[in-house]
């Protein structure tokens, strides 16, 4: 059993413990059956399983799902960017109308600066309830922004690594259609 959800030294840890644990209580089972004594082979058969469901439990509750954390995450950094965005292009627009240089240029730049914000929330917001449009244009934004050095691309492979997580995980998957004829057929 191979924990991923925790470190590799931890998981060969772990899984160390797990299969020692096994080996012992099959050899506690094999000499209660062997000497005749059924009832204490029950029960240590019971007592095995408790451990084993414990140790799952308690490994596997303690932490997220990289799928729906990946989502979060990618969810997230796009409502970072959109903020951000939104307070540039407000600066922007403060600074360009404070010097008196608020033009034609200045306006489409403030325009563009706004666009991409309302842009990064709606993709925020559509990958946060799993739309599978939102996948898409959150790639086509993560690539964009590789090519915004060096902060952009750190920020773009973030986003692709959460998303690419989220997809291995199926969190974008159409739901399956329901035809009421496959039930007539069977």
């Amino acid at each position: 059993m191979r924990a991923w959800f925790v470190s590799f030294p931890v998981a060969i840890e772990l899984e160390e413990f797990i299969s020692r644990h096994k080996a012992y209580y099959d050899q506690l089972i094999e000499l209660a059956t062997g000497s005749g004594h059924q009832r204490h082979a029950t029960t240590l058969k019971v007592m095995n399983t408790t451990v084993m469901v414990i140790l799952t439990i308690m490994f596997e509750s303690v932490t997220p799902d990289p799928g729906e954390d990946g989502l979060r995450r990618a969810a997230r950094i796009f409502n970072v960017v959109a903020v951000l965005g939104a307070i540039g292009a407000v600066l922007f627009a403060v600074a360009a109308l404070s010097s008196g240089t608020f033009g034609v240029i200045a306006a489409i730049r403030m325009f563009l600066y706004a666009a991409m914000a309302a842009l990064a929330w709606l993709t925020g917001s559509g990958i946060d309830a799993q739309k599978v449009w939102a996948k898409w244009l959150g790639i086509v934004l993560g690539v964009l922004e590789l090519l915004n050095v060096p902060i952009g691309t750190v920020i773009g492979v973030a986003i692709l690594v959460y998303l690419n997580r989220a997809i291995k995980a199926g969190l974008f998957s159409p739901p399956e259609a329901h035809n009421g004829l496959t039930a007539a057929r069977d």
